[in-house]
């Protein structure tokens, strides 16, 4: 049996603080499926491996599950986020060694960048933030306080399955060859932009992204009785419904989109 003790058993009628404060279902899914981008691109220039992107994806989340947009921008939670699972994870960008004060500083200058580059009109020149610069002072200290106030809200409950360990587990077992292995590995990075995570466990997860990739490569899934899922604690309805949340990403129903909402009261 798998834990389920750090997902949050949520039904389908749950409401988030962002919903309740008014925001619309389509605009939060969005909103964060946008802050998961910056996050994978961010990640991506700062060299951290998939544990601190998954991490931190989750971790973001789990936030917002319990605060809402209206109080918290997802633009100044992104590199919060980041730097808790490059400390808990232990894995730092090149260069940076055990120096925390290095790690915020690059953190914060390439989610910086990442952000420019996505919101700024086609055209306009990106301007870096350098550490020298007033500008970096005030966002440095909005990083150390979202941190705490991201640290607060988790209750420092930091702990994240990790899916990709199943899903690399899983494809041993089934001696799958490469290809669906890697295809199975980029539905899972996709599902961080989701709050998928929220309501299913990490080996349901990477179950779902198995089943995802033998449908798109047309392959045969393995027979055996009782069908392979189970063997993973999966159902057919929890194969089906996670599967379904992701394809969300291809359809168009959930697209990276930033639109600014009014703070709440």
């Amino acid at each position: 049996m798998y834990s389920v003790q750090f997902t949050l058993g949520l039904n389908r009628d749950h409401q988030s603080p962002s919903r309740r404060d008014g925001v619309s279902p389509e605009q939060e899914a969005n909103l964060l499926c946008f802050a998961a981008e910056v996050m994978q691109e961010a990640a991506l220039r700062c060299k951290l491996d998939s544990s601190v992107l998954t991490r931190a994806s989750i971790l973001l989340h789990r936030f917002y599950q319990r605060k809402s947009l209206k109080v918290y921008d997802v633009k100044g939670m992104v590199a919060p986020a980041l730097v808790i699972a490059a400390k808990v994870e232990d894995v730092m960008p090149d260069g940076v060694g055990r120096n925390y004060q290095m790690l915020m500083r690059v953190v914060l200058t390439v989610v910086e960048s990442v952000l420019q580059q996505k919101l700024r009109p086609e055209g306009e020149l990106h301007s870096p933030l350098h550490y020298l610069d007033p500008e970096y002072g005030r966002q440095l200290q909005s990083l150390i306080d979202r941190e705490r106030e991201m640290l607060a809200a988790l209750g420092f409950i930091l702990h994240v399955e990790h899916p990709q360990r199943f899903l690399l587990t899983f494809a041993k077992l089934l001696q799958l060859e490469p290809e669906v292995t890697q295809c199975a590995w980029n539905f899972l990075l996709d599902s961080l932009r989701l709050p998928v995570h929220m309501f299913y466990t990490g080996n349901v997860v990477a179950t779902a992204c198995l089943y995802l990739a033998f449908r798109k490569l047309g392959q045969e899934m393995p027979k055996c009785s009782p069908p392979w899922y189970t063997l993973f604690d999966t159902t057919p309805e929890a194969l089906v419904a996670v599967s379904r949340q992701i394809l969300q990403l291809y359809h168009g129903e959930v697209r990276s989109e930033y639109s600014p909402i009014a703070p709440g009261p």
